[in-house]
């Protein structure tokens, strides 16, 4: 029975030891979880910060960027409007246009001019840009002459330098004339119904018709809108450029008016910038003339500007 009871207290030891062995096992094992937690969740919270700072590197690009594109379309947008802006000024520099700052001299042209009869004067002439308007103006009781230069400088209306300009500085010349009787006036016109004098037809457009015809190296197409004959001549070896002339003149006339004539009015267009572009119209008695102009759209535009006093 003693012996016995050694075994058991034996048996107790070892059952104390195991336990206390599990028990120590099991802290471990604890300790060892909660190493592992604390781990996990600080590789999940840099995991989770390495995100989230990618996630704001990536905000803060796609903030920054349409930014800068904006601001970069906007550079782009404002070199385009330079250059248009450039462009624009350089057509007004080499192009010939009417300058607003000469109807100061149009105006002091038509004081100056002393006549009885009723004046009439264009009101835009093709100055290029840049340059200046002067003219010399004669007048009497039944005539009225103004040769229109452009000068690098202002000049006097009439000014003594005016008779030092050269003919290649004249950009028109505008007349007013008394003739004895209308029938004589009518005469100076040569007024003329292409319909009547035959040749090859052709389609000007808006329902115009013109007629070509060929002769001493020229070729005319001429045509009538209204009281007035038009014409437009070109070499015989360039047919198109008068035919392409014809057609501008027609459509810029659908839009702009001339002068009402009476009874008639003709216009002589070149399809090469000569002296040979010329426009009369009577009115009455009184004939009315523009020339030297040398190119025939701006003959055109000059003579739809003509205003009475």
């Amino acid at each position: 029975m003693k012996y016995s009871a050694k075994i058991l207290s034996c048996f107790v030891a070892v059952g104390l030891l195991t336990a206390c062995s599990s028990n120590t096992d099991k802290s471990a094992d604890h300790q060892n979880d909660d190493e592992n937690t604390q781990k996990t969740g600080q590789v999940a919270k840099s995991d989770n910060d390495k995100k989230t700072n990618e996630t704001g590197s990536t905000n803060t690009l796609g903030g920054t960027e349409p930014e800068a594109d904006t601001e970069k379309a906007n550079k782009v947008e404002g070199q385009g409007n330079k250059s248009s802006d450039d462009s624009s000024s350089s057509t007004s520099k080499t192009g010939k246009e009417v300058d607003n700052t000469n109807s100061t001299v149009v105006e002091s042209i038509r004081k100056q001019i002393k006549t009885n009869l009723p004046v009439m004067l264009p009101t835009n002439l093709p100055v290029e840009g840049g340059k200046y308007l002067t003219a010399k103006v004669q007048s009497n009781n039944n005539n009225y002459s103004v040769v229109y230069y452009q000068t690098d400088k202002e000049v006097p209306i009439n000014d003594e330098s005016v008779k030092k300009l050269s003919k290649d500085d004249v950009i028109a010349k505008f007349t007013g004339h008394q003739y004895a009787s209308t029938g004589e006036a009518s005469d100076q016109i040569g007024f003329e119904e292409y319909s009547k004098a035959g040749g090859e037809k052709v389609d000007l457009g808006h329902n115009i018709t013109g007629y070509q015809d060929a002769g001493a190296g020229s070729l005319w197409i001429g045509w009538n809108e209204g009281r007035w004959s038009l014409a437009a001549r070109t070499s015989t070896d360039k047919p198109k450029d008068g035919l392409e002339l014809a057609k501008k003149a027609v459509n810029y006339l659908e839009d702009n008016t001339l002068p009402a004539p009476k009874d008639h009015g003709m216009i002589h267009l070149s399809a090469k910038e000569s002296s040979g572009n010329f426009v009369k119209w009577q009115n009455n008695g009184v004939v009315y003339s523009l020339e030297r102009i040398e190119d025939s759209m701006d003959m055109l535009k000059t003579a739809t500007s003509v205003k009475k006093d």
